[in-house]
């Protein structure tokens, strides 16, 4: 996660594919999906506080919706990234955890 001048937090992953492609010329990977989609969920403290849905693997998170969400006795933020697919739906997310005690 990065913190841009303005406050907004731009959030990045390398995307995957689940046609079962083999990565051998360093490039990106096929998608494997009719289209590039995924569902961010932002839980805070154990609570789910925000849902996004993005179509690049990249997202803002908004100053504003970033304190808003972490206001009060929040301690931690878990993000999650999950693909979604017109086939297989919302997949497992991936999620990394911020710790806001500091």
């Amino acid at each position: 996660m990065t913190t841009e001048a303005n406050g907004d937090r731009t959030i990045g992953w390398i995307r995957r594919s689940r046609a079962g492609f083999a990565w051998i010329d360093g490039t990106d990977t096929a998608l494997g999906e009719e289209a590039e989609r995924y569902r961010i969920t932002v839980t805070a403290d154990g609570v789910v506080a925000r849902t996004a849905d993005v179509v690049s693997p990249t997202w803002t998170y908004p100053a504003a919706a970033f304190a808003s969400d972490t206001a009060g006795t929040v301690v931690s933020l878990t993000i999650g990234v999950a693909q979604v697919s017109a086939t297989v739906g919302v997949g497992l997310a991936t999620t990394c955890t911020i710790d806001l005690s500091r």
